[in-house]
């Protein structure tokens, strides 16, 4: 067993627990340094586990080098720990409707509204990325094909709604990924299987 050292942080774990990995990859990503050990190749570490949890084995058991111990501890306990801020540092903003965006050229200004008061705000920003929801413009096919419950519309396999060749692809498909790429290989693919539609059809 290896023993505590001023400056470093010791790990006791198993290659099968899940929240030793977990663990063991927040520090990683954190670039924070550690020791691993595994207590089951290591009698003496098991004991030592067993010691400070009162006879149970609960891993990760992590040692710090203040003397501290973190049994089977959340990120958010081992940020805590480690010093790591995990408070955003911008303010968020919610219940508010973007009005008008204003500049010359370039983006300077955003008026919104606070749903809650009615009162107009401006805020100074350099750019926004805009998110325009999730509500699928199938009007055009919720007449002549089948649509679930959120108005997305329902195809095959082969991206053919109920209605014999009418093709959807995109977001406006159910069951689709919502990203820009998988919308236009989706587009790609219609457009294949529309030619073999017409090809059977004649």
């Amino acid at each position: 067993m290896t023993s505590q050292t001023n400056n470093t942080i010791i790990v006791y774990s198993t290659t099968w627990c899940p929240d030793c990995k977990r663990a063991k990859q927040f520090l990683g990503e954190q670039r924070i340094p550690y020791i691993n050990i595994d207590i089951e190749q290591d009698p003496e570490a098991m004991a030592y586990v067993e010691k400070v949890n009162k006879g149970s084995r609960s891993i990760p058991t992590i040692i710090f080098p203040d003397g501290d111990i973190l049994v089977e501890p959340s990120n958010a306990q081992l940020a805590e720990k480690v010093g790591l801020k995990t408070e955003a540092k911008r303010n968020f903003y919610v219940n508010h409707a973007v009005k008008e965006f204003k500049g010359n050229g370039r983006l300077q200004a955003i008026v919104v509204e606070d749903r809650a008061t009615g009162e107009l705000k401006e805020w100074q920003y350099d750019g926004v990325f805009v998110f325009i929801g999730l509500t699928p413009n199938s009007q055009l096919a919720q007449s002549v094909a089948e649509t679930n419950q959120w108005g997305f519309v329902v195809t095959d396999k082969a991206l053919m709604s109920s209605a014999p060749g009418l093709f959807a692809a995109g977001d406006v498909r159910e069951g689709s990924t919502k990203q820009a790429a998988a919308a236009a290989g989706e587009g790609v693919t219609a457009v294949l299987m529309m030619r073999e539609y017409l090809k059977e059809v004649g």
